[in-house]
């Protein structure tokens, strides 16, 4: 039972628990939000963070677009508060493993666009697909790893949601661990190569 400053700022309590490890899929993975029994209080709040090698992408080369794409298999929960799910950056400690601390490590800036609880596919293998805007284009390395975040966009933008007794809200996602890559996070990135110009000039 936590105020919303308090459950927003908390330096973390728990990462990649390990129901979340054996399922491969989590209900609460890309982002979530519990409302406890008490009065304007929480219990609950999620964040989801992915990892991307792009280190092939050629220093010379430009960004021209990228998405980033998650499948899930968990029924959502909407409790109309009208939350949407959103691409932030992400910092954690480790590229291999998660730590609590991390939870305080994903950025405040909208680096996609949004996706309503509504319309966050639950099938197991449409992708919920964001465009990622010229933030998002920014966060992508060419020289190692990419980290990305999930979130509600009430979260990134430390806004407090409207309290509902003892419920929740939740966009779920699949993670690497899934058997074979056809349901894992995906970053998917055009890029293109500098051109150069070659000029011949002669005298006469």
């Amino acid at each position: 039972n936590m105020t919303w400053a308090s459950i927003h700022d908390d330096p973390g309590t728990a990462a990649g628990a390990g129901s979340q490890d054996a399922s491969a899929s989590d209900g609460f993975g890309f982002c979530g939000l519990s409302g406890s029994t008490n009065a304007d209080t929480w219990d609950g709040l999620w964040r989801g963070v992915y990892l991307f090698d792009t280190s092939g992408i050629a220093d010379a080369n430009t960004i021209d677009s990228a998405t980033l794409g998650v499948t899930n298999d968990v029924a959502t929960a909407d409790q109309g508060r009208g939350g949407v799910a959103v691409v932030t950056s992400s910092a954690p400690a480790s590229n291999t493993s998660l730590a609590a601390t991390d939870y305080n490590d994903l950025g405040t800036t909208a680096l996609s666009g949004t996706i309503t609880i509504a319309n966050w596919a639950t099938n197991g293998t449409t992708y919920n697909t964001f465009t990622l805007n010229s933030s998002g284009l920014t966060n992508i390395s060419k020289t190692g790893v990419s980290k990305f975040g999930g979130r509600f966009d009430s979260d990134r933008a430390n806004t407090a949601p409207s309290w509902i007794n003892a419920s929740s809200d939740k966009c779920g996602s699949k993670f690497a661990e899934t058997a074979g890559t056809t349901a894992d996070p995906k970053l998917t990135v055009t890029h293109s190569a500098a051109v150069t110009n070659n000029w011949l000039l002669m005298g006469v």
